[in-house]
């Protein structure tokens, strides 16, 4: 089929008739290759079909990539600086668990957290909040080495009494485990064996020009094995996952909704919104031991054939990965084929990640003005509200859409209201972290060594508070194939 001719917009109100005129009637392989399972999906959402028009279309302006690479080259280079690095994003990582915590009524303050383990804890915001609102709370955080870290752990010194950093490569610490035959338990910050009440998976990595497929998903996959090796009955997880609609990814929830009692969704803050990830919470682990060997054993199989993927996939001139196998290749975890897969979830699936789609267009849409600005002038943004209105620029208009976005995708699922949970860091945040705009990112340098044992060193409070700069925008999981910075 011939791909839809894309115009050449000079204002967003153009945009926007783009989108309305072509969301219901334009076929899917006019804009994006999409195998048969996300073709269902396609066909049964509005709002995903608006979201990747309009992603095609932003992605088709030439100004869209120069910006990106010279933001990107700006972070990049601040990551080698050698000044005191801004404790900004670990308040604003704080922030970003302040409102999961918030939509899932207060779940993970007020004492409600005895144990907890942070799966790429770096700077330490997640962390630092379950400590501060959970009085007696003790943790472990996982984190690349030190020679493999770029961003430090940034814990306050009074915190962490209770908290270890342990330093490693999770997917090479699930490999070995596999290769050893033993269960990839983390020792408590004690030394002492530990089941946790809360697992926070939240490693994900970020666009270092291409990252291939195969290797977001094995990042998934290990530390889902470490969610069920780690995990205590009853307690939670928190889960960083692409909000496309894979089949390998519909999969994985369809397995969590079998392991957990509720399995909700959330985006935290502008700069997460314009992402393609989420964090799902998944509360009440009911998994009985037959059912997490099972599906521990499925993981393990998935990784094995993830692993080989690259020796058969190759990069061309401009970097771009090809592949023998792709996405739907990947051995399905949850013990159902995809036509099951999808009559079981779809509904579930589409209700969880739908609001979260309306929000990522949103934030886009508020980029795509940002650049149509620059080029044509202010008439080309965002239509102003009336003056009485009091929103000050046609930016501002937009940031408000988003900001109501964000929050209607905070209602747990089914539609429950949560209960506010008190103290949320709100005097650390000034405004101009959640108005920032831009697609600048820093990266970590992935590491092939093999991994420090997680029961061996700790950082001392005087490295972890005093690491080199970092660079890089808040509320971003900055991760290279095995670590997370948040």
């Amino acid at each position: 089929m011939t791909q839809l001719a894309l115009p050449s917009v000079t204002s967003i109100v153009e945009a926007d008739e783009f989108i309305v005129g072509h969301s219901d009637a334009v076929q899917h392989a006019a804009i994006i290759h999409l195998n048969a399972f996300e073709v269902d999906f396609w066909n049964k959402s509005l709002s995903l079909r608006r979201l990747l028009l309009l992603k095609r279309l932003f992605r088709s302006n030439p100004a869209v990539e120069t910006r990106f690479r010279e933001r990107r080259d700006i972070h990049l280079q601040a990551i080698g600086g050698n000044e005191e690095p801004s404790r900004v994003h670990l308040f604003a990582y704080a922030k970003a668990f302040s409102l999961i915590n918030r939509a899932n009524g207060g779940c993970f303050g007020g004492g409600k957290v005895h144990r907890f383990l942070d799966l790429g804890c770096s700077p330490g915001g997640f962390s630092s909040y379950v400590l501060k609102h959970n009085w007696g709370a003790q943790g472990v955080g996982v984190t690349l080495p030190d020679e493999e870290d770029r961003i430090p752990v940034q814990i306050d010194s009074d915190l962490l009494a209770n908290y270890d950093v342990r330093y490693t490569d999770v997917v090479a610490f699930v490999a070995r485990s596999t290769e050893t035959d033993t269960p990839p338990a983390i020792l408590a910050h004690d030394g002492s064996p530990v089941r946790y009440d809360l697992v926070i998976a939240g490693a994900f990595p970020v666009l270092q020009g291409a990252i291939p497929w195969w290797r977001r998903t094995q990042l998934v996959f290990a530390q889902l094995i470490l969610i069920f090796a780690n995990i205590s009955k009853g307690g939670s997880a928190i889960v960083a996952i692409n909000t496309k609609a894979f089949l390998w990814t519909v999969d994985v929830i369809g397995m969590l909704r079998q392991c957990f009692e509720t399995v909700t969704a959330h985006k935290t803050g502008r700069l997460h919104a314009v992402r393609t990830s989420c964090y799902l919470v998944c509360r009440g682990f009911r998994a009985t031991s037959e059912e997490v060997d099972r599906f521990t054993g499925r993981l393990h199989g998935a990784l094995l054939f993830l692993a080989a993927v690259p020796m058969e996939s190759s990069q061309d001139d401009n970097g771009r990965w090809e592949y023998k196998h792709g996405p739907e290749d990947t051995p399905l975890v949850s013990g159902q084929s995809a036509a099951e897969i999808f009559t079981a979830h779809h509904r579930f699936v589409l209700d969880l990640f739908e609001p979260l789609w309306e929000v990522q267009y949103n934030a886009i849409r508020v980029d795509l003005a940002g650049v149509l600005v620059d080029l044509y002038g202010a008439e080309a943004g965002i239509p102003k509200y009336a003056e009485s209105d009091g929103f000050d620029s046609p930016t501002d208009v937009q940031h408000e859409a988003v900001e109501h976005s964000l929050a209607t995708s905070f209602r747990p699922w089914p539609h429950r209201q949560p209960t506010a949970s008190p103290d949320d860091y709100t005097a650390h945040h000034p405004d101009t972290i959640w108005r920032s705009r831009g697609r600048g990112q820093a990266f970590s340098q992935s590491g092939q060594g093999p991994p420090e044992g997680l029961f061996g060193r700790r950082r001392s409070q005087t490295s972890a508070a005093n690491s080199s700069s970092t660079g890089y925008h808040p509320v971003e999981k900055l991760w290279d194939s095995t670590s997370r910075h948040r």
